[in-house]
């Protein structure tokens, strides 16, 4: 099965998206829904075994066609949509979505029944080849419009990212925070599209504070002439929404402590890299970035990276030693009364998982003014 996941993430250019701005009508305001779906993302762990999966998942069927010629293909019979779940072989295609969390992410899961798959078994002619497009936007009609895009293709082992790059320090990629899975049963695909809550560090769902706390998803399966759960392709009215779970005081802590776990690991991965090395290169003779320049150096190479430039080190210095500093708050993060909680986490999680783009800008800061002698204008 081939997978194409065409992954939409609105503001701040959040995992290769890039933001412009967009009205949004005051009747999607005052009338959220209007017609569109509506999926519970349920607080749970996903089981490893896809069947268990099919069976224990809480499906939303209620996709329509995106094409006159692909009507015929959708069902809405209570009956046929169980039996399917059970792992029954019907006479249609149904495609069922569900979406679930837990403290290091959420993942959607897309249910594909395929009436074909026994034949193709029988006959062992090739398996039908399904293409899934999916958008995911946070923020419910308060965001701001979405200038596609970030792409990834098929196969799922091979994805591959086309992001609208921007020199914004909010900018990020999108695969290395995703995963997707493919499992083939007796009667379906089940595709599930892992999303780690670090790919949305700065729009959480937990810092909602309406009763009904919304994000956008669009579903389209193209086979048949497609069939849509949120409309038609880039079309960002008609997506439907995902209402996150009221969150406890217990999951909204684990959510923050596992990403800031991940963004202190980014952190001491990039401060130990041999482009940056702050550590030993001035210190230790004998340090393991020695090799590397002595290496460098026979290469006969014109550049010098920023732990080389000594004149550099306090400033490079006073961002690595920010970002140590949070080590001691972070390993007592579940101690702190929620609001404290929340506040740390905020500046927290932006000086760890930035420090590349901040040490970055603070040396083409010095550079500039090094070599043309006046200050950047701020």
């Amino acid at each position: 099965m081939r997978m194409h996941l065409e992954c939409l993430l609105a503001a701040l250019a959040v995992a290769g998206c890039a933001t412009a701005p967009k009205s949004v009508g005051s009747a999607a305001e005052k009338e959220p829904f209007l017609g569109k779906n509506c999926a519970d993302v349920v607080w749970r762990t996903l089981p490893s075994d896809p069947a268990e999966v099919r069976a224990t998942s809480d499906w939303n069927f209620n996709f329509r066609p995106y094409r006159k010629s692909s009507a015929e293909w959708l069902v809405s019979d209570p009956a046929v949509q169980r039996a399917a779940v059970q792992g029954a072989s019907t006479d249609v295609d149904l495609t069922g979505v569900s979406v679930t969390c837990d403290a290091e992410g959420f993942t959607v899961s897309v249910l594909c029944t395929d009436k074909s798959l026994a034949n193709a078994y029988a006959t062992t002619n090739a398996l039908a080849s399904p293409t899934i497009e999916i958008f995911v936007m946070p923020g419910d009609a308060d965001v701001e419009a979405i200038v596609p895009h970030n792409m990834t293709a098929g196969p799922m082992a091979d994805m591959r990212e086309y992001p609208d790059v921007v020199q914004d320090r909010d900018f990020r990629h999108v695969r290395p925070f995703m995963t997707c899975t493919e499992d083939m049963l007796e009667n379906a695909f089940l595709c599930r599209i892992r999303y780690d809550w670090a790919a949305f560090r700065d729009r959480l769902p937990i810092f909602g504070d309406r009763a009904d706390n919304f994000w956008r998803l669009s579903v389209i399966r193209w086979s048949a002439g497609g069939r849509t759960w949120g409309g038609a392709v880039h079309q960002i009215s008609q997506a439907g929404y995902l209402r996150w779970p009221k969150f406890t005081e217990a999951q909204k802590t684990a959510i923050e402590a596992a990403t800031l776990r991940k963004g202190w690991a980014k952190f001491n991965a990039f401060i130990r890299t041999p482009e940056i090395s702050y550590g030993n290169s001035y210190v230790d003779p004998t340090g393991w970035v020695v090799p590397f320049k002595e290496t460098e150096r026979a290469a006969g190479r014109t550049y010098v990276n920023e732990n080389e430039d000594p004149a550099f080190r306090p400033e490079m210095l006073k961002i690595v030693n920010a970002g140590k500093a949070l080590g001691p708050g972070i390993a007592t993060f579940a101690k702190r009364p929620p609001a404290e909680r929340d506040a740390f986490y905020k500046m927290a999680q932006d000086k760890l998982f930035n420090v590349g783009y901040d040490m970055k800008r603070a040396y083409e800061k010095y550079a500039t003014e090094k070599i043309f002698g006046h200050k950047e204008a701020k």
